[in-house]
């Protein structure tokens, strides 16, 4: 039997680069494996090779351990560099293994973004913010939030 990849984290949600993904590694031999690590922007259409982050706690990519019941692993994705977007947008991970042949790869979806340099507003630009709203505009917020609420409780609580 080939080697194969579980991807323990992330699934789903919202993630700043740099992304820490936890994966176990299985092999019924209990050979060393090589994975191949990559992102997908356009829903797994097609994948990219990622940028590990450069930091002691990656593991990198050759000589991982593996065994029948599964070695946890942790790789960075320095996303930053690959997506280098500045609003949110959904991404595929996908990790394959490799010991003597390919293995069965896992994939997780996850949003990522908002990690690289804010736009700058200029000096006296309007943001948006309760604090920078008039008065009549806090008003009418407070009031649209009111009639949804309302309308969420339950009857009699």
């Amino acid at each position: 039997m080939a080697s194969r990849v579980e991807i323990l984290t992330p699934k789903g949600g919202i993630w700043e680069s740099p992304v820490p993904i936890r994966f176990v590694l299985f092999d019924d031999k209990s050979r060393m494996v090589r994975i191949e690590v990559a992102y997908s922007n356009d829903n797994g259409a097609s994948f990219r090779a990622v940028t590990e982050m450069d930091m002691g706690a990656s593991e990198g990519t050759e000589d991982l351990a593996a065994s029948p019941t599964g070695v946890t692993h942790l790789f960075v994705w320095d996303a930053a560099v690959d997506l280098g977007m500045v609003q949110p947008g959904m991404a595929v991970i996908r990790i394959t293994p490799y010991s003597e042949v390919m293995g069965r790869s896992d994939t997780c979806s996850l949003r990522v973004g908002g990690f690289t340099e804010l736009p700058v507003i200029a000096a006296g630009e309007r943001r948006i913010g309760r604090k920078n709203m008039t008065a009549e505009e806090r008003r009418m917020v407070s009031e649209r939030m009111r009639k949804y609420w309302a309308s969420r409780r339950r009857p009699g609580a």
